[in-house]
């Protein structure tokens, strides 16, 4: 079940999800992009599109016109997979991390959306071997791919989930995800190991998604402290001439 969860450790306004799916232990939380200067995208293309946030009827009508508007190529195209950017995912995450740490060790002040990465980053770690041992090599190669399109040679299930966490923001609980399989099979159905693959496939974009939110904070937190230095600064210099 993915439901939104406020961060406990702040009263700023930054919102978590939290993800557990059916016969799938662990959750996963991802920040909302209430943003949208994340970065760029670690995944399988360059950039990530703007997603309109969609409510739950809009997001059934959505996958019954991906399933119209996507085209299955004759075979699985072999070369282009979801790996690679789930790798580039997991570095940027790490690098997030260990610029959290060496912050925090450093007594160095960093925001509470650093704090939830430095408090939950085994929670990305369990999710990313779960990942890895849920979705083999030779069982990827097997499902339906696309032949057109940015995700061109990408899993069909791995478009359709990414679809979905970029129109809910991240946000999706059972009943909408079931609504949505439903509605996309009525068109086009997927095959069993599409469906089996499903939550996988929802877990690497919702892994991808928290990377691209993950990429600026060392950023921010230096400009923070660059912002407390010239208030330093300017404090210091009222004190003996106000004006």
């Amino acid at each position: 079940r993915i439901g939104a969860a406020r961060n406990r450790r702040s009263s700023l306004p930054e919102i978590g999800y939290v993800m557990k799916l059916p016969n799938l232990p662990g959750q996963l939380r991802v920040f909302g992009a209430q943003g949208r200067d994340a970065g760029t995208a670690p995944g399988p293309i360059d950039s990530e599109p703007e997603f309109e946030i969609l409510g739950r009827d809009e997001l059934v009508e959505l996958a019954r016109r991906l399933a119209l508007s996507q085209v299955v190529a004759a075979r699985p195209l072999l070369g282009t997979t979801v790996f690679g950017g789930l790798e580039s995912s997991a570095r940027g995450l790490l690098t997030a991390y260990r610029a959290t740490v060496a912050a925090a060790g450093a007594a160095l002040p960093i925001s509470s959306a650093a704090e939830w990465l430095l408090d939950n980053f085994h929670v990305i770690e369990e999710q990313l071997a779960e990942i890895r041992k849920s979705l083999p090599r030779g069982f990827y190669r097997q499902l339906p791919s696309l032949s057109a399109g940015p995700l061109a040679g990408h899993p069909r299930i791995y478009a359709f989930a990414r679809e979905l966490i970029g129109h809910a923001d991240g946000h999706l609980d059972q009943e909408a995800l079931h609504g949505c399989i439903e509605a996309y099979q009525t068109e086009s159905p997927l095959t069993t190991g599409e469906l089996w693959a499903f939550p996988t496939m929802l877990r690497i974009a919702l892994v991808e998604r928290l990377a691209r939110l993950a990429a600026p904070l060392e950023r921010r937190r230096l400009d923070r402290v660059e912002a407390d230095g010239w208030a330093d600064r300017i404090l210091a210099v009222a004190a003996t001439d106000a004006s």
